[in-house]
């Protein structure tokens, strides 16, 4: 409504601060949705510097808030969610589990039996269904920077320091060109690979049978034309910029996707979006489909009498 119209960007501003609170990773979006408004700043004329500044103040309130929280719990600066470091290192090392342990002893102890279940633990589904479905020689395989299932440490399990020491061993262990390999993985969790969670986890048999029966209709029939659509409406970002928002979104998760791991619970919120940008790009392609046909059918010389 703020965007397409001019009106009500208080209530927009708040509700985004409470997306971003519940989501950090919907800051990403803001900063398409910022770019895509300097791109139409002399278009988008009825939005005044007061909208701006309606939407923007609850963000920064929010993003401030999210920063001293999580100083006040931490004991440092310079993050809003601890679970961004353990997620950050499995995107870019591809280990399925992250162990973290009070005592040498108890690293060394499951160090010696590889117990992939003890201590303070984060595991990836996704990853372990790469492991053990994929071929070693297909472009999808699991190949964990450190070669291990695991990655274990003694210390507190969201360290970021540890972290930042474990990401540039699998930095130095993998180079760019597997890095880059690492985060189109990354992204094919969201959409080919993965399973929803939790239904694929024990006793949910019944109602796995939907979610998979969704994800193949959503690949087969939604995935592709969403795809088309999000370049169409990012080509038109000038003439309809309210849709290249939509796009904004996709692009946002598939960012997301990349940089830490890709998982269909993070993509479903956005299916709508994508069914949206599905029917725009059969809107806009079928008929310069038919129009193509048209021409070259009257291109087409008619056969001698």
């Amino acid at each position: 409504m703020c965007f397409q119209e001019g009106r009500r960007a208080w209530p927009a501003g708040v509700a985004s601060a409470i997306a971003f609170m519940l989501r950090p990773q919907a800051a990403v979006f803001y900063v398409f949705v910022l770019l895509i408004w300097l791109v139409n700043v002399r278009r988008l004329q009825h939005i005044k510097w007061h909208h701006i500044v309606g939407v923007g103040a609850p963000l920064v309130l929010a993003l401030g808030f999210s920063l001293w929280r999580f100083h006040y719990h931490t004991g440092y600066w310079g993050g809003i969610a601890e679970n961004a470091n353990m997620n950050l290192t499995a995107g870019r090392c591809h280990n399925i589990n992250t162990q973290a342990y009070r005592t040498e002893r108890e690293w060394r102890t499951a160090e010696r039996k590889d117990d992939q279940t003890n201590g303070r633990r984060v595991t990836l589904p996704g990853f372990r269904t790469l492991k053990n479905w994929v071929p070693e020689w297909s472009p999808l395989a699991l190949r964990p920077a450190l070669k291990g299932d695991s990655i274990r440490f003694v210390g507190y399990i969201g360290d970021p320091f540890i972290h930042k020491d474990i990401r540039a061993k699998c930095y130095a262990a993998t180079g760019l060109l597997e890095q880059v390999r690492y985060s189109f993985v990354n992204m094919m969790l969201q959409w080919f690979v993965a399973g929803q969670w939790p239904e694929t986890s024990k006793g949910h048999k019944h109602t796995l049978v939907v979610a998979e029966v969704y994800r193949y209709f959503f690949n087969t029939v939604v995935l592709l034309p969403s795809l088309v659509g999000v370049g169409l409406a990012l080509r038109g970002v000038r003439r309809d910029p309210a849709l290249a928002v939509l796009a904004a979104c996709l692009v946002g998760a598939m960012i997301i996707a990349a940089i830490f791991f890709g998982d269909p619970r993070l993509r479903t919120p956005y299916d709508p979006v994508s069914i949206i940008l599905a029917l725009y790009a059969v809107a806009v392609v079928l008929p310069a489909w038919r129009a193509w046909r048209a021409r070259r059918a009257g291109a087409t010389p008619s056969p001698a009498a």
